[in-house]
Parts: C-alpha cells; structure tokens; sequence
C-alpha cells in the first residue's frame, strides 16, 4: 500500500514550467546542502541546486508526518541531472534503484534508513515545455 500512495504521490505533481537552472557538480558536499538557503533537505542527506524550486508542494499528512515535494526546472538534459545527482546521492550513502513509469524516464529511487526519496526526471521537450528538464523529488519522512 505504501508504494502505490508514494508513486500516486510523485506523479501527482509533475507538471511543466519552463525555467533555467544549474546541475550540482559532484564537487558539492553534503555540508554545502546544510549550509544554504536553496538546499533541499531530507532524511539523512540533501542536494542544493542554487536555485529555488519551480514547485514546492511539500506538506504534513493527516498524522503530522512531513510529505516533501519539491519540482526543479534546468535547461540541462535529464541524462545530464541524472549524472550530477546520482553520484550525490550515492555518496551520502542512499542506496540506487530505477523504477518503470510512463510518467518519468528514468525514475530512480534513493533509499537510506527506512527512508525512499523519488526522483522523477522527465524531459521538457517531451512534455511541451522546450528543451532542458525537469526533476520532482518526493518523500515521506519516517513516523
């Protein structure tokens, strides 16, 4: 039951914008993400783009429990977001899975700690909004 309300969850949101913006390098540490105001933070680790969300749709559930949802526009292809966050991730030690949807190519999956973080990539041109891309990332912080 929980991964068909955490996929509901994440295709919920996508949606387009079309908006410049900057990929991490792989030279960003988990501690600049602690430090600045654009990071995004979740359990156990964060990334920071140095820009602001296009979407922020992050809420409480009905218990309290803090759903993150957070949309990021680049003009960088999504083979190009994936190469610069992947290796963030796996270096603050999430775990890497894909995940097969027709609503992101790809969807992959970082886990850590009980906790899975979505990020759904898809392509503007795919979805009318030009060239470049768009990442939702979502997640359910722990009870």
């Amino acid at each position: 039951m929980f991964k068909k309300v955490f996929f509901v969850g994440v295709f919920a949101v996508l949606a387009g914008c079309d908006d410049a913006g900057n990929t991490p390098s792989n030279s960003q540490a988990v501690t600049d993400a602690k430090k600045s105001s654009t990071a995004v933070h979740f359990p156990g680790g964060g990334i920071d783009f140095k820009k602001n969300p296009i979407f922020d749709n992050s809420r409480k559930d009905e218990t309290g429990v803090h759903i993150g949802s957070i949309t990021f526009s680049f003009e960088n292809s999504v083979n190009s977001v994936l190469k610069a966050t992947a290796p963030l991730m796996l270096a603050q030690g999430y775990s890497e899975s894909e995940s097969k949807s027709d609503k992101c190519d790809p969807c992959m999956i970082y886990s850590k700690a009980g906790v899975d973080i979505a990020f759904a990539y898809n392509s503007g041109a795919r979805e009318g909004a030009g060239n470049g891309s768009r990442l939702l990332i979502w997640w359910k912080d722990k009870m």
